[in-house]
């Protein structure tokens, strides 16, 4: 029996998180593009040879993710100031338990808004930017940037709770 993409990533996250760290510089960076880099192998699961090299199929996207977010920085802030979002790294629960966060994560996206989910499925598994987002939509691209932020607020808040109940 094959083993989940979710539980291969799982065992590839520590390696994934070092490699994002090491091209980013921002342990911060690292970790929310783990993050997408979680709900983008969900997502292309059923791309993934089985013979191939599932750590190389996660870097090559991880990569990506790193060039864009890269680009991002140069066009300028789009999301919350550096404070924070330092905040609410702080707040997040270390990374002990990775079934447990995996469970909390599902369940608090389950916990938002239909458009919220939405929203953060176009922008942080399709990629796309809030510009594109609020033409879909029909939003303006401050108000698509606002939602995703409150949604994305909305979900670490929860996620955190979860891992303090489990704590």
């Amino acid at each position: 029996m094959d083993t989940p993409p979710e539980l291969r990533f799982v065992t590839e996250s520590p390696q994934l998180r070092g490699y994002l760290l090491a091209l980013t510089g921002d342990a911060h960076l690292a970790d929310d593009l783990l993050q997408e880099c979680f709900l983008i192998v969900r997502r292309r699961a059923a791309e993934f040879r089985p013979e191939g090299d599932f750590g190389a199929w996660c870097r090559g996207i991880a990569r990506n993710l790193a060039r864009e977010a890269a680009r991002a920085r140069r066009r300028g802030p789009l999301g919350l100031p550096e404070d924070v979002v330092e905040l609410l790294a702080d707040a997040a629960p270390p990374p002990s338990d990775a079934d447990q966060q995996l469970e909390a994560i599902r369940a608090c996206l389950q916990r938002l808004s239909p458009r919220a989910r939405e929203l953060l499925s176009l922008r942080h598994v399709d990629g796309l930017p809030p510009r594109d987002i609020a033409t879909r939509v029909g939003w303006s691209v401050n108000a698509v940037s606002v939602a995703i932020t409150r949604a994305l607020g909305s979900l670490r808040g929860c996620v955190a709770a979860q891992g303090d109940a489990h704590g």
